[in-house]
């Protein structure tokens, strides 16, 4: 009886992990060729290299940029309640320079004390 021995699946190449990178400068070699601007998925090991070169800039995830923008609004919006309260104290005092700076009323004339009284004649 022979026993035959099973073989092993064989394993998959194993994928390295890609990174998205856009590119600051023309490059190309044997198996590639990127332009300024373009946005390439690339190995991490080679978007680090041409990062470090100066050949091409990291791009930030979609789930970076979404927290980043979520904290963003939030400062926004506690910047524009700052400027809410500002601007109504600048009306407070906009209205007490205009109340400082409004010409005196006439002073209203005496009355006299006793309404029969007969006015005084010079001599």
């Amino acid at each position: 009886m022979t026993t035959a021995k099973k073989k092993a699946p064989a394993k998959k190449p194993r994928q390295p992990k890609m990174t998205r990178v856009r590119m600051l400068t023309s490059i190309s070699g044997d198996r590639f060729n990127y332009h300024t601007g373009q946005t390439p998925e690339v190995p991490e090991k080679q978007a680090k290299a041409w990062i470090k070169c100066g050949f091409a800039e990291p791009i930030a995830s979609a789930d970076k940029v979404k927290a980043d923008c979520a904290d963003l609004n939030k400062a926004l919006a506690a910047a524009n309640e700052t400027i809410k309260a500002q601007a109504a104290i600048i009306e407070e005092l906009h209205s007490q320079v205009t109340e400082l700076t409004a010409p005196p009323a006439p002073e209203p004339e005496p009355a006299d004390t006793d309404p029969g009284a007969q006015p005084e004649l010079e001599v």
